[in-house]
């Protein structure tokens, strides 16, 4: 009998220690989410899907402060994009309370005039939890394409134009009307 009862009294020990260690694990997992959101509070993100065959540098210029504001490049978050044959999300992240009036996204400037094919299956912006995605058959609806760029199936076509090279895209102003209403 006394080991029937040491038995029951070292499982309730350990059970109640392993429900202990649980909680304690359940709660630094809640603390590190909540830190996550906390960090990427008023942070828009902007998310690309894209196939892009080449290493190369991806940019994004935007305006925050009015509508009459020009692009420059002291408003622009920049991203290393490892070329590769498969769909790969870029993401770009604004500076927090950056909300743009107009954005542009530059689709190449490693300084190598790459003359290929970029297929985009979505572009996403996301915004403390609310998320509003652009999928390939509205691209033409919410952005506008330079000289740089030939429209292509699911993506552009990069090219050089009387010896330049400055492929992008320009988001239209119904796409960020929208991005304020949803956002």
């Amino acid at each position: 009998m006394k080991k029937v009862v040491l038995f029951i009294a070292v499982m309730l020990t350990v059970a109640c220690k392993d429900n202990k260690v649980k909680k304690d694990i359940d709660e630094q997992i809640e603390h590190v989410s909540k830190k996550e959101i906390n960090q990427d509070k008023d942070i828009l993100k902007v998310q690309l899907e894209a196939r892009v065959l080449e290493n190369d540098i991806f940019d994004i210029l935007y305006v925050s402060d009015s509508t009459e504001g020009t692009l420059n490049s002291n408003d622009r978050v920049g991203l290393n994009v490892k070329g590769s044959s498969n769909m790969q999300i870029l993401e770009f992240k604004l500076p927090p309370k950056k909300f743009p009036y107009k954005l542009r996204i530059d689709l190449g400037g490693n300084g190598i005039k790459n003359e290929t094919n970029i297929e985009i299956n979505s572009i996403n912006f996301l915004l403390n939890g609310k998320e509003v995605k652009i999928d390939s058959t509205l691209l033409n609806q919410y952005f506008k394409h330079n000289v740089y760029l030939n429209k292509t199936g699911n993506g552009f076509e990069r090219r050089v134009f009387k010896e330049k090279y400055d492929p992008f895209i320009t988001a239209d102003s119904s796409l960020i009307t929208k991005l304020r209403l949803e956002l």
